[in-house]
């Protein structure tokens, strides 16, 4: 029985669907394999996350836009790209982990963003192989895929 019932736990899967339309001050984050953070002080907005996660695969897609300032965070283990102290952001995410590894960001806005791409280097540390940072307006489209 007890067999049976962790069978049933790691066959199990789960699935968010969340949409927001709002004005004025706004938080929310994931954190799971992969994470988002979006934020506004102010000024219209809309959010929208699917998250599945399903045995080892898990698949992740967030957007916001935000006519106000505020920012935007999402990294995987490893890519990472977050704009800060920025307005007008218009940003979407796309994120496989599992048998494929690969995320898809894009995002346009007014302030500063940072990217950054990493590999494991020596004993697991992180090892940075591609970065950027911009202050003003920017557009930003970025994919990695990593096969195992």
């Amino acid at each position: 029985m007890l067999v049976l019932a962790l069978m049933t736990v790691v066959q199990a899967s789960i699935v968010i669907k969340e949409d927001f339309i709002g004005d004025g001050q706004f938080l929310t984050f994931t954190n799971v394999q992969a994470s988002d953070r979006a934020l506004s002080l102010n000024g219209s907005l809309a959010y929208g996350r699917i998250l599945t996660i399903s045995g080892e695969n898990s698949s992740f897609f967030s957007g916001f836009e935000l006519d106000g300032i505020g920012s935007y965070k999402v990294a995987t283990p490893d890519h990472y790209l977050a704009a800060f102290n920025s307005q007008g952001i218009n940003a979407t995410s796309s994120i496989s982990i599992g048998e494929e590894n690969s995320s898809i960001f894009r995002i346009a806005g007014r302030g500063d963003v940072r990217e950054r791409v990493l590999i494991s280097g020596p004993k697991g540390r992180p090892v940075e192989i591609a970065s950027l940072y911009s202050s003003g307006k920017f557009r930003v489209n970025s994919s990695t895929r990593r096969d195992e």
